[in-house]
């Protein structure tokens, strides 16, 4: 599998003019994460996307309110190892949960990423 880099830089050459009111797709919507990885700002997201910051700032906020929407977007691949690998950085990890936790960390700041919930259950505080 690719780098996302590579497919990040494919989506944006190869998009097509958006209609008022489409809704974004799973390519557009990792143009999104891959920003809040970059820390680009949701107007220059917008921008590269051609659609609305609206539309870029509410994909951010679904992130973070649940970050397991994260793992819709193909981040991490498998190896042969019975290791996992993330797609934005290449480093390698030994569990399917550490390297969510992983991608995780890229977009969102450490601390929400180490204490959120992976499997939809309600962390106990």
């Amino acid at each position: 599998m690719k780098n996302v880099q590579v497919e990040i830089r494919q989506i944006l050459r190869d998009k097509t003019p958006r209609h008022r009111g489409q809704w974004l797709s799973l390519d557009d919507r990792l143009v999104v994460y891959w920003g809040m990885t970059r820390a680009w700002s949701v107007r220059y997201t917008a921008r590269a996307l051609g659609c609305s910051a609206s539309a870029v700032q509410q994909h951010r906020m679904r992130y973070y309110d649940d970050p397991r929407l994260v793992f819709e977007l193909p981040l991490y691949s498998k190896t042969d190892t019975r290791a996992y690998t993330c797609r934005i950085c290449e480093e390698t990890r030994s569990t399917k949960t550490r390297v969510q936790r992983h991608i995780l960390g890229h977009g969102m700041p450490h601390e929400m990423a180490r204490d959120c919930s992976l499997s939809g259950a309600q962390p106990t505080l």
